[in-house]
């Protein structure tokens, strides 16, 4: 991205138009001096912070992240950054997981893709009451967003809505984590 962060949070919040208060008001921990101060480059929001803004504007969150300096989805400074590894395995045996298992690779999993939640917890274990929601990802004071885990051997349109339909809990998004279930 070739814009400085300030830039491209500006053109954002003008496209959706918004002031800088009405922006700093959908964030609710900031005030407009610190949209203002972003804009202007003299300073910078903190990783969570960038990542609700990326959300909020509809951006690329490592973008963003990227444009507000820091080096990595999860490094403030060039040293934290972890190179790859080569991994042990080609293909990661999945389909080997129990119920229990894939739940938690699920929590897993959407920690490490929303390092801007505040909390990535199971909802529950298989056989309790989970309102359609196996993991539950929070956001502060926002609606958290859910996912189911599904082991299905064919997963169509009517399996989807039925598993629409099990959702009972309010979240902001849902997702469907899905596994195959082999013969």
């Amino acid at each position: 991205m070739s814009e400085n962060f300030g830039e491209i949070v500006r053109q954002a919040r003008v496209q959706l138009g918004w002031d800088q208060a009405e922006l700093a008001q959908r964030l609710g921990s900031v005030r407009q001096q610190a949209v203002s101060r972003w804009e202007k480059g003299t300073s910078r929001p903190r990783r969570a912070m960038v990542a609700q803004l990326a959300d909020l504007l509809g951006l690329d969150v490592n973008e963003l992240l990227l444009a507000a300096g820091y080096p990595g989805p999860t490094a403030d400074r060039h040293a934290e950054v972890r190179l790859p590894v080569r991994p042990l395995l080609e293909k990661l045996p999945l389909d080997e997981l129990s119920p229990d298992d894939f739940e938690q690779f699920s929590a897993d999993l959407a920690r490490l893709l929303h390092p801007q939640a505040s909390a990535v917890s199971r909802n529950g274990a298989q056989g309790s009451r989970q309102d359609g929601v196996d993991v539950i990802i929070r956001y502060g004071d926002m609606k958290p967003d859910g996912i189911q885990c599904k082991r299905e051997k064919q997963f169509g349109a009517k399996k989807i809505q039925k598993a629409v339909g099990e959702l009972r809990m309010e979240v902001g998004r849902c997702c469907i984590y899905l596994l195959p279930r082999l013969p």
